[in-house]
């Protein structure tokens, strides 16, 4: 995959079955309405046109390169956002390689040497951009391009069914977990 025309949408076609089989997951894609130096408001304008909450300042940018191994890398963020359930962290969605692979394949869909790469996520929690229990967003811009990756768990849990039974799925603009 390469950050041709097409490749997000080819990304997005391979990938959303598995990831919606355990989240929510919203794909946007959009140019920028105007131009900024400063990486959060590029991801807020962009989160906000996707009707969820800005979080100015409280973006983390992460290590855009291919290098798995290093410090605030990418790729190894998509991995522990991936491999397991957010809600029931016992429970595998993709594994590891798999996960760091989705990763591998969406960040290709942007120019390695000017995509910038934000996640909401931090160390010890999360800045959260919509009113879902638990949420795991990436925004990636690049010189002339914003685009947005974001997920979130999307199972509710009726009173009485086993934990982890979906029984019902809310819309993607807003996303709400088992409390």
């Amino acid at each position: 995959m390469t950050g041709g025309p097409g490749a997000l949408d080819r990304f997005i076609a391979d990938w959303r079955e598995p990831l919606e089989q355990q989240a929510g997951v919203l794909f946007a894609a959009g140019a920028l309405d105007a131009p900024s130096i400063v990486y959060s408001d590029v991801a807020d304008r962009f989160v906000k046109a996707q009707g969820l909450k800005p979080i100015g300042a409280n973006w983390e940018m992460l290590d855009p390169s291919d290098d798995d191994g290093a410090p605030r890398s990418a790729i190894s963020f998509f991995g522990d956002a991936l491999s397991q359930n957010m809600v029931l962290p016992g429970r595998s969605w993709l594994g590891e390689s798999r996960a760091r692979q989705c990763g591998r394949e969406f960040l290709a869909c942007f120019a390695p040497r000017s995509r910038t790469v934000l996640t909401n996520r931090l160390d010890f929690g999360w800045n959260p951009i919509s009113a879902a229990n638990v949420e795991w967003a990436f925004s990636v811009s690049t010189i002339r391009k914003s685009r947005c990756f974001c997920w979130r768990h999307r199972t509710e849990y009726k009173k009485g069914a086993p934990i982890g039974t979906p029984s019902s799925f809310a819309n993607c603009s807003l996303i709400r977990t088992g409390r």
